[in-house]
This record gives structure tokens, sequence and C-alpha cells, in this order.
């Protein structure tokens, strides 16, 4: 895996290092597909955490010939990418491939959305949410057809 050069991220030197070193308190601001926008580009930014994967490739559910290459800009496995063709996120697969020619196609959690939003967090801050059993915990959910798990824990000082 080749670590690229500072000037090829769109990430900030500091953004990354923070998430590597794990003080980032909300990973879904980073990862998956997010709007772009820079002088005249406009589109997305796909970013995946993958380690120990050599590539990483963002492949469209709804058309798999539509392929994203994102290249690798930390040799822990962050990947990032610019898609321009794509004006707002879309459902896709992570295709990885590892050192020893291996290949993996799944879901990517971060392009979900978070399972405590801020309402949550609110009525749970003010003692009146009275469901956030179904917020916490390890639930069984099905998102865009994908079944998994959601889990969520609330520890503030964590």
């Amino acid at each position: 895996m080749q670590k690229l050069p500072i000037t090829h991220m769109i990430l900030s030197p500091a953004e990354l290092n923070a998430f590597l070193q794990a003080r980032v308190a909300d990973p879904h601001r980073l990862l998956g597909l997010h709007p772009f926008s820079s002088g005249k580009k406009k589109g997305l930014v796909g970013r995946i955490f993958a380690t120990g994967a050599t590539t990483c490739e963002l492949v469209d559910r709804a058309n798999p010939k539509n392929t994203y290459p994102l290249e690798c800009i930390d040799k822990a496995g962050f990947f990032e990418g610019l898609i321009l063709t794509q004006p707002t996120p879309f459902p896709y697969w992570v295709k990885l491939t590892y050192p020893d020619g291996s290949m993996k196609q799944g879901a990517d959690p971060y392009s979900f959305m978070p399972t405590l939003t801020s309402e949550d967090l609110h009525y749970f801050a003010e003692g009146t949410h009275h469901h956030i059993y179904e917020k916490l915990g390890a639930h069984i959910k099905t998102h865009d057809g994908i079944t998994g798990v959601a889990f969520a824990v609330w520890a503030p000082s964590a």
C-alpha cells in the first residue's frame, strides 16, 4: 500500500490524523459519500477506512458498470476520492482488494444515516425520550434492502 503525498488529499492532514488517532467523535462526518464543491468542481467525495486493503473502489448498486476508484491517502487503509459525475450520494458497494489478491465486496456502514438523530439526543438529554431502548443497543434493521445490525451506545465520556 502506497502513501500518497498530502497534496492529493481533500481531507486536511489534521482531520486525517485525528481520525487515525481515534479522536473523531463523529466518523459519519468523514466517512462515506459527502457533497464536495471547490471552485468549478462539484460532486461527491468518498472516504473509506479499510485496514489491510491495497485498493478500494465504490460500485454503483443501481448500475454496477459505474465504478469509482479511491486513492489510498494513508497506509493505515484510509481511501479517498472525488466523484465529479454524481451530484448526490447514491447507494453503493465497497470493493476491496488485499495483498494476497483476495477481494471483498459489501455494504459500507457509513452509507447509512446514524442510528441516533439529533432529536433523539435532545430528548434523551432532557429525560423525555420514552423509547430510547429502540435506539440504543443492538437491533436488526433492514435499510435499502440490506439487513444488518444497528448498534448505538451512549458514552459521552468514552
